[in-house]
């Protein structure tokens, strides 16, 4: 039988998952304020749809940057997994959900890039299947050396397959080809200089 407190604290933390998609950030954080730092990264949401996800995959997935600040400042682990079958990352969710922002800022914060889902696939299989922005941006927010780079473009996932070769864009394939070969995007080539026309009369 489940106890009454047991029932009460259950309510109360799925009560963080329903104030953070209300973008109630004022009262989800005095809620937030109730519990230890061990209690948030390992409280998962249990909702129907959920994913078993933490509150950063959470506000990851919604783009709220305010409050993926407020919860790594907290101490909450960027480089969590989700419980469900994908073990997906924040850094993952938010590149999955396209927030440019919010993924920059968590590798800022020290979330890996090279860490692998079930499908063996880091974060530039996830950012090259996003856009060329969100390749450019996750790289650029790194510290890694090119030499590291390189390593981490070479990463094949579990049909063998790099980075670029999940690319949705043809230029984004050829960034990344170019960041596993040489470890750094393509060299922006200059535009010829547009020449007027003049007419004869």
């Amino acid at each position: 039988m489940i106890s009454a407190a047991l029932l009460k604290r259950d309510n109360d933390r799925s009560k963080l998952f329903e104030l953070l998609s209300n973008h109630d950030e004022k009262n989800f954080a005095i809620e937030f304020d109730k519990l230890s730092v061990e209690d948030v990264s390992a409280l998962r949401d249990n909702r129907s749809g959920s994913e078993c996800k933490t509150l950063l995959h959470h506000a990851c997935k919604l783009g709220n940057l305010k409050v993926v600040r407020y919860l790594v400042r907290k101490g909450h682990k960027v480089d969590v997994f989700d419980t469900s079958g994908r073990l997906k990352t924040p850094l993952m969710q938010a590149i999955e959900s396209n927030h440019i922002d919010v993924a920059a800022f968590l590798v800022e914060a020290s979330a890996s890039l090279a860490i692998q889902d079930i499908r063996l696939e880091n974060a530039l299989h996830w950012a090259a299947r996003s856009s060329g922005r969100m390749v450019k941006a996750v790289v650029k927010a790194s510290t890694l050396s090119p030499a590291e780079l390189q390593s981490l473009a070479s990463t094949t996932n579990i049909k063998l397959l790099f980075p670029e070769d999940v690319a949705t864009f043809a230029l984004t394939q050829e960034n990344l080809c170019c960041l596993r070969e040489k470890g750094h995007f393509l060299m922006k080539k200059r535009r010829p200089a547009t020449q007027q026309i003049v007419s004869v009369n």
